[in-house]
């Protein structure tokens, strides 16, 4: 059995709202989202792809989801228009009970890396969550964006 398998078994299309507190703004802005969960390469891998608004612009994002069972480790290669305009963010983590946990890294402007954590949970075929965390060179975690998707309906 792949820590994959609770993901996978959602494969298709979801319909929720996204949540996303821009540390600049400082309200929460919300929205209608939609989410495609669809298996890569016969279910060895497991992308979501996704959609929001933010402020009247539509966003996207995209998270491909992996697992090496050798090493006990799931990987994610997150990319999305408005966090990360160009880049690949490269994240690794573990997975208990179904709940993906994965962290990457990026460069802010000044000083040392911050992380960005992103928490996935299906649950049972009938909702899919995704969390993400702003992570201080400290540890310090904040929370930033909360989808939460059910199949056909608004959550």
């Amino acid at each position: 059995m792949s820590p994959l398998d609770g993901l996978l078994g959602c494969a298709g299309i979801w319909r929720g709202t996204n949540k996303l507190l821009d540390p600049h703004i400082k309200t929460p802005e919300h929205s209608f989202a939609t989410a495609m969960v669809s298996p890569v390469l016969g279910g060895r891998f497991v992308r979501i792809g996704y959609s929001w608004v933010f402020y009247g612009d539509p966003q996207e994002g995209s998270i491909l989801f992996g697992y090496e069972k050798k090493r006990d480790l799931v990987t994610a290669y997150w990319i999305d228009t408005w966090h990360l305009n160009d880049k690949v963010m490269i994240c690794t983590g573990t997975a208990v009970a179904g709940e993906l946990n994965v962290l990457g890294s990026y460069a802010p402007p000044a000083g040392p890396d911050w992380g960005w954590r992103i928490v996935v949970t299906p649950r049972e075929e009938k909702a899919i969550s995704i969390r993400m965390f702003n992570v201080e060179p400290e540890g310090r975690e904040s929370f930033t964006v909360e989808s939460h998707f059910r199949r056909g309906e608004e959550s």
